[in-house]
């Protein structure tokens, strides 16, 4: 075979033997293996004497499967067969199961498929090949199961070429008769709501569809046809049910009762009329419980591991104030439980270990060597005095809620990335910039890899596409055509939107791989008004201008539509200047480290609460204590999105040091080009969700020996997770490792 680099290869037969020759296309993996990565191959025989034959029409590449509710016909191709004698060529047929141990195929002898056979000698049918009528298909896999034990449904056929009774010619084919699949995606079927709560029904339900008309699995629209709602008797006002502008329904709980609401829909498998209820219960306490896996996704491979998390809330409603109340985590009140739900033993499939009281340990064993899917469900139930599971009168165990989580194991799958957008909320008019990529997770693989193009079912290759599927009256979402999309807030409600990622086949139709799901909170700024300060000849003052503590962002203007910095809005003192110092002033804002000092005045200390930018760490900071008491600051947040940040013990303002005794809350929220911290040896105080979202923190650094359980809110160390280290003060180990872990840390960080 000669490459002419044009695109086109020679082959030239150096032999008059049988040559089998395939052509792959694929990539080659950029690692120190540089392997080939095979999308696709044709095969070819060449030779003068070449009389194969092969079944047209399979599902897959040497073997096919068919479904119950449809017939089995598969061609045999004879063409090359076409140079021989007719009268001459035999074609026979075996047929059963196939015995693996002995590496053949066994007759069941009640069997007479023959008639379904066909060779091509019949004068009233010339078709060769496979021809069974579907309504004897659910009969054949019931003898193949019966045959062999519920081991295999796979009806296996040899075909035999026979040409002057020589042998010229065989072909094997392995057909795996399937049950169909209807699976239903109701709605939810049990609604637990609080007065004055509203969900969306929508007018269309999904069914997951594997049959005949779809061999390869659909998910079906189904359009609900009728609804109707009933409130119990002795609480008719519970519920009530309007018609939504956009189509499906809204259901409103009115107050404390039960309603059962009916809606019905055309059957997939026998388009005939069927119900489905929907209970709604209203009172003044709902829990809710939902569950999310440690690595974004509900897809895992052979040998891989992952942790679930359970999270509950509970939602109290009182009736004198007519809101709601999220009393926040419910250790105390709730006990939870993973289990298995299906009949079948999975104990040689997977180990789920539940590690805490909210997380569950996923194992897969490394030997699967087939697709599975595992229906997981996590329940709460009451607590009682004892700590143990509450029981009703009946003996019952009292359940609060219940969630299931479907695991799918796969020897390859797909992600979207990224998993997460930079901000959870967009305030009117903000945006967000997102560069997506679809990565490829494959067995015996240990790292994903970026995938930039996809082989279709018509065995073309495509690039990969990304579709966005959003709410267009609250997001506008732009392709900047350089792989990246703007996503700008337009409306004030809060919203989901999903971002998929595959390719657009010959037929347009998108053909998705996996998708992403994200949700847009709307952020109204909180605005605080500075009025304006003149400067002196020994501090600054400040331009009038607004702050918004929430996201800590400056404006201009009281509507926030013209974002500014900190520092612009510093006035320079007046006054004579001495080069080795900066100008400081109480006051509402200064910059440290920055402007002119007057030589002969001396310069007052800051006002507590006057937030502080410092060049030098490039962070703003927030006074806290200042004069007698001593001068302090509180390290708030640093501007843009650095990898590093070092803490220090003291910052300079106006000459006068104020030593970092503090981390406010939410200090490094979303900083997720953060890697790494150091921390002050003169930090006491640590706040809430100080490291939320750091995805890629890997290392901190503890120099102080400050802290205490007061010192450190409760959350503060939450989200840190697998491959973190913690660097602190030997000395302190055994305090810290039992402290820290107690304010939120992951039990898999390592401390030393």
């Amino acid at each position: 075979v000669t490459d002419n680099e044009d695109g086109n290869y020679d082959i030239t037969s150096l032999t008059d033997k049988e040559i089998e020759l395939n052509l792959l296309a694929g990539h080659y993996r950029n690692d120190e293996e540089h392997k080939f990565n095979e999308y696709t191959r044709n095969s070819y025989q060449l030779n003068n004497n070449n009389y194969e034959v092969w079944f047209d029409g399979l599902r897959n590449d040497g073997w096919t499967w068919n479904y119950t509710d449809e017939a089995i016909e598969y061609e045999l191709n004879t063409k090359n067969l076409a140079s021989l004698a007719p009268d001459k060529i035999e074609i026979s047929y075996n047929y059963g199961y196939w015995d693996e141990a002995n590496k053949t195929i066994v007759k069941i002898n009640e069997w007479d498929l023959n008639q379904y056979l066909k060779d091509g000698t019949d004068e009233n049918d010339k078709r060769v090949g496979i021809f069974i009528p579907q309504t004897q298909v659910a009969g054949i896999q019931e003898t193949l199961l019966k045959a062999t034990k519920n081991e295999s449904s796979c009806l296996n056929i040899e075909v035999k070429v026979n040409y002057d009774s020589k042998v010229i010619s065989s072909r094997h084919l392995e057909i795996q008769i399937r049950d169909t699949i209807y699976d239903y995606h109701y709605p939810e079927n049990n609604m637990n709501m609080i007065p004055g709560w509203m969900n969306y029904l929508p007018d269309r339900f999904s069914c997951y569809v594997e049959n005949g008309k779809y061999p390869y699995g659909e998910n079906i629209d189904i359009a609900i046809t009728d609804i109707s709602l009933e409130n119990d008797e002795d609480t008719p006002k519970a519920v009530s049910l309007s018609p939504n502008s956009e189509g499906g329904w809204d259901i409103e709980a009115k107050e404390n009762g039960h309603a059962e609401i009916t809606i019905k829909y055309e059957n997939v498998k026998e388009s005939k009329e069927e119900s489905y209820d929907i209970n709604v219960w209203v009172s003044g306490d709902v829990y809710e419980i939902w569950t999310e896996s440690s690595t974004k996704t509900d897809q895992i491979l052979p040998g891989g591991t992952m942790d679930l998390i359970a999270y509950v809330n509970r939602y109290m409603y009182d009736e004198e104030e007519s809101r709601e109340h999220l009393p926040g985590e419910l250790d105390d009140k709730v006990i939870l439980r993973w289990s298995y739900e299906d009949e079948e033993d999975i104990s040689d499939i997977l180990t789920f270990t539940q590690e805490k009281q909210n997380i569950c340990h996923i194992e897969v064993d490394s030997d699967i060597d087939s697709d599975r899917e595992i229906r997981l469900v996590v329940r709460a139930y009451a607590k009682d005095e004892n700590g143990d599971i509450a029981v009703d009168d009946a003996d019952q165990k009292i359940e609060l809620a219940s969630t299931d989580f479907w695991l799918y194991i796969r020897n390859e799958y797909y992600m979207v990335e990224p998993q997460d957008l930079e901000t959870d909320s967009l305030a009117l008019g903000d945006s967000v910039t997102v560069t997506p990529s679809l990565k490829r997770y494959y067995r015996d693989s240990t790292k994903l890899e970026e995938v930039t193009g996809l082989v279709g079912d018509d065995k073309r290759y495509y690039p990969v596409s990304y579709f966005w599927d959003y709410d267009d009256k609250q997001l506008e979402i732009t392709d900047n055509e350089d792989g990246s999309y703007t996503i700008t807030r337009i409306g004030i409600e809060g919203t989901g939107l999903e971002l998929r990622a595959g390719y657009y086949p010959m037929d347009e139709k998108f053909n998705c791989y996996a998708s992403m799901i994200y949700y847009l909170d709307y952020h109204a700024h909180t605005l605080k008004k500075v009025p304006s300060k003149s400067a002196t000849a020994t501090a600054p003052g400040n331009k009038e201008y607004w702050y918004c503590e929430e996201c800590e962002r400056y404006f201009s203007d009281a509507e926030a539509t013209k974002e500014i910095t900190l520092e612009s809005t510093v006035i320079p003192a007046t006054g004579p200047t001495s080069p080795e110092n900066g100008t400081g002033a109480s006051g509402n804002t200064t910059p440290a480290g920055t402007g002119n000092t007057s030589t002969v005045n001396a310069v007052p200390e800051l006002s507590i609460g006057t937030i502080v930018y410092d060049a030098k760490t490039k962070a703003n900071y927030k006074v806290i204590s200042s004069g007698a008491s001593g001068n302090a600051v509180e390290y708030i947040k640093p501007t843009g999105n650095p990898t590093g940040i070092t803490i220090s013990e003291s910052i300079t303002v106006n000459g006068i040091s104020y030593k970092v005794t503090g981390v406010a809350k939410n200090a490094f929220k979303g900083k997720k080009k953060l890697t790494k911290v150091i921390i002050g040896k003169n930090v006491v105080t640590i706040g809430a969700n100080a490291f939320k979202n750091c995805k890629k923190l890997k290392s901190i650094t503890i120099k102080s020996q400050k802290f205490t359980s007061k010192s450190i809110a409760k959350n503060a160390f939450k989200g840190l997770g697998k491959g973190m280290t913690i660097k602190v003060p030997k000395n302190k180990l055994k305090a810290y490792k039992k402290l820290f872990k107690s304010k939120g840390l992951g039990s898999k960080v390592k401390i030393k």
